[in-house]
């Protein structure tokens, strides 16, 4: 159960998220993460975000088109259960353009058979279930493909886990830095249980 302002609120997490913008603080079993997100000209809002015993995640985009496409396998569920807020969807906001970018690519929806709007409704649903990282330090070059970098630096910055199909292409990088690497079938046993 997720407090705002001390008063009892049934909020969770992507609510969190929304708040950004209107300079919510929300906390939860009195623990509270600060981001500062610099917005426009200068102006600085502050935004607080639950964090509590649940499994804190950066999926990779990779994760995010192979539950879009499919209902089968185990992405699918993990967005499902990311929506339901069953663990903690962390998200820069580099991540969150390709997510944009790539859920916006023509043959993409042409493929799926969706409209653009569909694919707005799509990523506004997603601001809302995510919870904001600010990358405070960028560790760049670990990796070899600039995308996977911003997924890295996503985790190193939020601590979580790195949810991938490509484990192949993070290499050793994350366990440099303490991080841990799931394929979406094994974070979806772990929020599980």
């Amino acid at each position: 159960m997720l407090t705002r302002h001390g008063l009892s609120d049934r909020g969770d997490v992507g609510e969190a998220g929304r708040d950004v913008k209107r300079e919510g603080v929300w906390k939860a079993s009195g623990k509270c993460m600060a981001s500062v997100w610099q917005v426009g000209a200068g102006l600085r809002r502050m935004c607080c975000y639950a964090i509590y015993d649940a499994m804190r995640l950066v999926l990779d985009t990779n994760v995010l088109v192979a539950g879009v496409r499919s209902r089968t396998g185990a992405s699918n569920p993990l967005l499902l259960a990311g929506f339901r807020q069953r663990f903690v969807w962390c998200c820069s906001v580099p991540l969150f353009y390709e997510y944009e970018d790539v859920l916006n690519r023509a043959e993409l929806l042409l493929d799926l058979d969706l409209r653009r709007e569909t694919a707005t409704k799509l990523m506004m649903a997603i601001s809302r279930a995510i919870a904001p990282v600010e990358v405070n330090y960028r560790w760049r070059p670990q990796l070899g493909d600039p995308d996977d970098e911003m997924v890295l630096e996503a985790a190193i910055n939020c601590r979580g886990a790195i949810v991938t199909h490509n484990a192949r292409d993070f290499g050793d990088a994350p366990a440099r830095f303490g991080l841990t690497l799931l394929s979406p079938a094994e974070a979806l046993r772990r929020i599980s249980t």
